[in-house]
Order: structure tokens, then sequence, then C-alpha cells
């Protein structure tokens, strides 16, 4: 956290510099004439501290210049000693603190920070939620260009809406804010230029991101661009591949899951931390002491921890211990942040496996930046171990249909039928990935059971039946390792659930069945039907299209059996 002051007092800068020097918060002393300086305008602070009995300047005029300078929000706040002052809305830029001792200086910090946590937590709040609707608003005159457009985002989750100018997007943003805007520059009526400072004035407490399109990219067009608020360009023509990749990173970017846990037993150090972590997009988690840190840790699971060291209860370093010990948290990356700076502290630390030791004070920006670091080590590990998983998953199902040659090719299909139920569908396209990745793994399974009942050609017995139910446990448990699969074993466990509530292995009914495992079972079953086993010869298409409809609602989900039967007919040859 920064912040700059504007103060005459000497008394007033000690208190002032010895309470943020305690409390981590990088801060600058200056003068009135700094702010106009070309540097200070490239250091965006988060506050500027102004004392109001010394006349420096007037607060209304200081705010509605922070708002000039920056095009996010600089909170004024107005030390004083007048009780009489109404400086005190954080939305519109100001908040009082009082001067007149110092324990009403520090409690005014304090709630100023806990104020701007809970008001930045609600605004990244409503950010996500925008984001989360993935509306893309593109602004281009050229009808031309439009339907390119709809049909490059077709299939892809996002939902496109159109405008023809700036003045006409402007009125669309006013009504319902977008996830994302992409613009061309040249346009009637309002340019591209004029949209983004409009945008940018218009919505300063806004993180919307811009892109623009452009035919020109040269320095002078770059530079214009950038200055007028865009976050990024995409150079024409535009093509499929250029587009969905930059629309992804923004939205990857903006909907991250990361969680970060600080524990401190100070509330404003949390405070501090937490302001600064949530505002490069984290998830923050706080804990005042160890105890309540593992707990924490144990039941979030974080992707990474801050620790101070002193605290009751339990200390830090007995909570990373705790942790280091616990199988679930036990490779978590740890940082100790602490005002004692000795070698023995650090090499203690050293040995329960601490990745940093920040020694306070310290900036913010470093902590940031190890942050940034392990989550980017965390996610090539996750890469390199899913690729081997993988690997050696995809042996396993050609090992499994090479046992039984009468499923051969089984999984491939259920794939195919599976992928083309969740398109005709129109689901998003991560959502269709996932769809087939899952019925790629859904007999994964199987791999455990014994062939003398695999492969039996007689009638199983009941025992014998109940193992190969246990198959989609079985499944569970291979994959349950690969964290990146999370989101698709709902779908593998669940595949032989009927949707009247008589299937296995929990008996779930319509809707409580993943939509994923609703598709695989009707595909998988499909497939059965027309597949030859060696205790009978498969049925034909016509056939098992009619048993497919007699059983909706019965065995099948209506949305994913008549979205199959759609696709069935639009299919020359299965």
């Amino acid at each position: 956290m920064k912040g700059y002051c504007l103060v005459n007092s000497q008394s007033l800068r000690r208190h002032l510099h010895a309470y943020f020097e305690t409390f981590n918060i990088e801060h600058l002393f200056i003068e009135v004439e700094t702010i106009f300086e070309t540097n200070f305008r490239k250091q965006l602070p988060d506050f500027i501290a102004i004392e109001l009995e010394q006349h420096i300047v007037d607060p209304v005029k200081l705010n509605r210049l922070m708002k000039t300078l920056f095009s996010d929000p600089v909170d004024v706040i107005v030390l004083t000693s007048e009780s009489s002052t109404s400086f005190d809305d954080i939305e519109k830029g100001f908040f009082k603190i009082n001067i007149k001792t110092s324990e009403e200086l520090s409690d005014g910090f304090k709630t100023y920070l806990s104020i701007k946590n809970l008001y930045m937590q609600e605004k990244l709040t409503k950010e996500n939620d925008i984001s989360a609707l993935k509306r893309i608003l593109f602004v281009d005159d050229s009808q031309l260009q439009q339907k390119q457009i709809k049909m490059i985002f077709k299939n892809t989750g996002y939902h496109i809406v159109f405008a023809s100018n700036g003045v006409e997007a402007l009125k669309m943003i006013e009504q319902t804010m977008p996830s994302l805007v992409i613009t061309d520059i040249h346009m009637p009526e309002m340019d591209g230029y004029t949209l983004c400072k409009k945008i940018r004035e218009k919505y300063r407490d806004s993180d919307l991101p811009i892109i623009v399109t452009t035919s020109t990219v040269e320095e002078s067009t770059l530079q214009k661009t950038y200055q007028m608020g865009a976050d990024d360009f995409i150079p024409k023509p535009i093509t499929e591949d250029k587009l969905i990749n930059k629309v992804n990173r923004y939205f990857d970017t903006k909907n991250r899951h990361e969680k970060i846990l600080v524990v401190d037993d100070s509330l404003m150090i949390q405070n501090v931390l937490k302001l600064g972590i949530m505002r490069n997009g984290y998830h923050v988690l706080v804990a005042s002491d160890g105890k309540e840190g593992l707990e924490t840790a144990i039941r979030e699971k974080p992707d990474v921890i801050i620790s101070d060291i002193y605290m009751p209860i339990m200390d830090g370093y007995e909570m990373i211990a705790a942790i280091r010990n616990t199988p679930e948290i036990k490779h978590t990356p740890c940082i100790i942040m602490s005002s004692t700076d000795g070698k023995y502290n650090q090499k203690l630390a050293e040995s329960l496996g601490v990745e940093k030791y920040f020694v306070k004070p310290f900036q913010l920006d470093y902590v940031l930046h190890q942050i940034e670091y392990y989550i980017v080590e965390k996610y090539k590990e996750y890469m390199m171990e899913n690729k081997y998983m993988l690997s050696t998953i995809n042996s396993l199902i050609k090992a499994l249909e090479e046992r039984d040659s009468g499923t051969k090719g089984h999984t491939e299909r259920v794939t195919i039928f599976s992928g083309k139920i969740a398109e005709q569908l129109n689901l998003p396209k991560e959502e269709i990935e996932k769809i087939i990745m899952a019925a790629k793994l859904h007999d994964i399974g199987k791999i455990g059971i014994k062939d003398s009942i695999l492969l039996k050609n007689e009638e199983l017995t009941a025992a014998e039946y109940q193992i190969i139910k246990d198959h989609c446990k079985m499944g569970w448990g291979i994959l349950a390792p690969i964290k990146s699969l999370d989101s698709i074993l709902p779908m593998i466990y669940h595949h032989h659930e009927r949707y009247d509530g008589h299937g296995y292995p929990d008996g779930l009914e319509g809707e409580a069945i993943p939509l994923g495992a609703r598709i695989i079972a009707v595909a998988d079953t499909f497939d059965a039907i027309i597949s030859d086993r060696p205790y009978r010869k498969g049925r034909s298409v016509k056939i098992a299209s009619e048993i497919i409809e007699e059983n909706i609602h019965k065995q099948f989900c209506p949305v994913a059996a008549k979205a199959f039967l759609e696709v069935l007919k639009s299919l020359k040859e299965i």
C-alpha cells in the first residue's frame, strides 16, 4: 500500500512516519508542487493525506485533481482536529481522520483500511459477477465485420452484443455493463478513441477491459489508443485464433481462483496486505493466530500462505510445522513476514521449508512478485503431472479395450457421441471439452476388475454385478489425484445414474445428476445397444433410437436424449 502526505507539521510527520513504518505502508511526504510533476503521475498511490489546518490545498479541489491525474480512484484522506468536518464518504474519494491524539490517528487509519477493504471486496465481487456473464460488446459500423465476429464466437460460451458507433455503445453500457469491450477506431458519430476516453471518464471505478481493433499498427496510433484508456489492441484483419486467444486471456486473468492466506494478529497488517493482494485479482483469506491459520489452511487449501511469527495461541513457526505434517497442504508455499531480523530466525524458517523470509518493513510489490512466482510454478507442476498421468491413463484405456475385444472402439465412439450431444445443446466450448474428456475416461475404473468377471459370457451373479457397478468408484479413485480433472470427476462417477433415480452409485434423480453424466449415459447406452457382444448381436440404429426414445424421463434425461436423437438424424452414417 502506498500513500503521499501533504503535511507541514513536524510532529504530525513524525507520528505518521512511525505509524506507517510499523504497519508497512509505503509513504512519501511531498510538497504541493510535486503533484504537477510528470514523475508523480506515473506513481499511482492508494491515498493522498492532507493536513487540513495548514490550508495547504482545498480537499475538494485536490479530489478533482486526483480524478484528472489518475484513471484509478485515489482517496483523499483529510487529517483534521475539527470534529465538524464532514469528509467521510469513501465512495466519493474522501475520508476524514481525527488527529487530536495518536490513538485517534491509529483508529482512524484502521477504520479507513477496513472500509476500503470492504469497498474493494464489493467492487471485485460485482466485477466478477459481470465477468462471469461473459458479455462482450463489439463496436464496429461494418455489418460484414459483425457477421464475422458472430461466426467466430458461435458455441464459445461468450454472449456477443453489437453497436455501430461510440454513441450507441455508451447507451448500451449504461443499460447493462459488459464484461469486455472490443471497438474499431474509425466510426461515424463517435470514433473508438473518443469511446475509450468517455468510458474511462464515466466509469472510473470499473476495470472494464477495452480492446481496440486497428488496421494501422503504427507507434503513433497505438500510443494514442493507450492514452485514451484502451488496454490492448488486435490488428486487422481479425483472425479467429488471435481474437479467441486474446479474449480468453482477459477472462482467465479476471476470474482468478487462487487463494492467498494471510496470518497476522494485527488487523492493520491484515488489511494492508489484503488490499494490495486483492487488487491483483487474488481471493484473500485472513486469520489472527497460528491455530486459526492452520484450521483455515486445512479447510480452504490456499495456494500461498503469508504469516507473521509472533502471534497468540500458536505462533507462525508452530503453524508452518503443523502444515508440513498435514498431507493435503504440506507442499503449500509459505512466506514469513516479521520485524525480527536475525540469522537464527531465518535458519529456523528455512528448516521448516519456508520459501521466503521478508523483514518488515518490506515493499508489497516484492511479496506480490513472489506470490505470482509460486502460482506460475505450481501451474507448471500441474501441467507436467497431468501430461504424464494422462499419458498413463490413455495407455490404460488402450489396455482395457485390448483385454475385451468386444468393447474395442467403445470409448472412442462414446466420446464422439457425447461431444455431438454437447454441441447440439450449444454448450460453451469449455464445457464441451470437459464432457469429451469425461467420456474418454468414463470406463477407466474397469481396469481394476478381474477378467473372470469383466469378460464373463454368462449371466453375472449379484455379487459379480456389484463389482462391475463399483467401476464408477474405482474410476474416481484413479483420477482423483489429478487436480485439473476435479471438474469432470462427477460426470465420470455418475454416468450410470438414471433420470428416474434407479441408477447407481448414488441413486441421484433428474437434474441432480450432472449434465455431463446424463449426456454420457445416453451415448454409452446407445453404443452398447448397437455393438456386438459375445452373448448377443448388436441391434440396429433404428431399434436403438426407439429404445432411447421410449426411456426418456425414465432412464434418460429428456434434454440429453432429445438432443442425441437430433444428432442421429443429421449423421449420414454411424
